[in-house]
């Protein structure tokens, strides 16, 4: 007895006109974006970091680049995640990148940041060596220890970084000493009213610094926050637009 089964899905099939292959019929839907663990080596250590590369990226095709730099203790991969810049890089169709800190924190001196620098530098080169990086479109962020750093990494690479946001750190001694950055870029500032870790003074000087200097500032306190990542407010989406209409002038 024939299985009608069978018959019913083939005379369904071909009124429709469609041909299904079996390997068709299990292929999975491809993933919105890539994501890989990679790795520099910096003065003989390996430096890791997480890069998400949405689908839609196209190597030929100039490309906005994202640094973020996570706090103390923690890695990259979480700033992705926790931050939700992972999923902004599907929609805003930029490569994110999130470096590791060996032991967990980033130099805030320029004598201890060096390497930290010049690890910057390699992933920046080697991502080009993979994809068209619009040069005008080299953003970095950060949180905490991570924000203090991108403060200073900005200073010493103004040359190749359009624009910053920092989110809940401090300008440390350069917010007296003066930046003097070779470069102007745009600043956007992000912190706690309630933060008790980094008083929110700090913010303040950090903006009067950057003025002071002739750069672009959007200085945003947020009431009742503390010592964390503002998604409450949406901050991600803020700062990916902040870096959009920022790009090197």
């Amino acid at each position: 007895m024939p299985d009608m089964r069978r018959w019913t899905i083939l005379l369904v099939v071909a009124g429709m006109g469609i041909t299904i292959t079996n390997s068709e019929a299990r292929r999975p839907k491809p993933d919105s974006k890539v994501y890989l663990t990679e790795s520099v080596t910096v003065n003989g250590q390996p430096r890791t970091y997480r890069m998400d590369v949405p689908r839609s990226v196209r190597a030929s095709k100039p490309t906005s680049i994202v640094f973020g730099f996570h706090g103390g203790g923690g890695t990259g991969s979480k700033f992705a995640t926790n931050t939700g810049f992972n999923q902004m890089a599907i929609s805003g169709n930029f490569i994110l990148v999130c470096p590791d800190a060996l032991n967990g924190l980033w130099g805030v001196e320029l004598e201890t940041a060096m390497n930290d620098i010049k690890m910057f530098d390699a992933i920046l080169a080697k991502v080009k060596t993979r994809f068209s990086i619009d040069p005008d479109r080299v953003f970095v962020t950060g949180m905490s220890n991570g924000a203090s750093f991108a403060h200073l990494l900005a200073a010493e690479r103004a040359e190749t970084i359009a624009a910053i946001a920092p989110h809940s750190g401090t300008l440390r001694q350069w917010a007296e000493a003066g930046i003097n950055a070779v470069l102007k870029y745009p600043v956007f500032i992000i912190h706690g009213a309630q933060d008790p870790s980094i008083p929110v003074i700090r913010a303040a000087e950090a903006r009067d610094a950057y003025e002071s200097e002739g750069h672009f500032v959007k200085y945003l306190e947020i009431p009742n926050l503390g010592h964390d990542w503002a998604n409450a407010n949406g901050i991600t989406p803020q700062i990916w637009t902040f870096f959009s209409a920022h790009p090197r002038q």
